[in-house]
């Protein structure tokens, strides 16, 4: 089912947010049922939370989300995204590689 609407949440537009870059979630009959939460850590941006609601896992929203704020990040300038992924979490391996990332040794 395609999501009603992707939000994208810029900073200041709420202040349960204030420190978020391009956060974003999707919503279908108004539930937020797909997110991705992007925050700054050490002045760059760092994916800090990507969920999908269980019953629409596997209906590309986590991917729709994560496109969309990493597109909001491209706008704003950004060329580098950090996020850690789960070892053995191949659905977040699997997106996140589609969307251009590479893996680089911690530390």
């Amino acid at each position: 089912m395609p999501a009603d609407r992707i939000l994208l949440w810029a900073p200041g537009t709420t202040t349960a947010r204030p420190r978020s870059r391009p956060s974003t979630g999707a919503v279908i009959d108004g539930d937020l049922v797909a997110a991705v939460l992007v925050m700054t850590v050490d002045r760059s941006p760092f994916i800090a939370v990507v969920m999908t609601a269980g019953a629409h896992k596997g209906c590309g929203l986590g991917r729709a989300v994560v496109e969309a704020a990493l597109a909001g990040l491209r706008r704003d300038g950004h060329r580098r995204v950090v996020l850690y992924i789960t070892e053995g979490n191949t659905p977040s391996e699997r997106l996140f590689a589609a969307a251009g990332a590479v893996a680089v040794e911690d530390g």
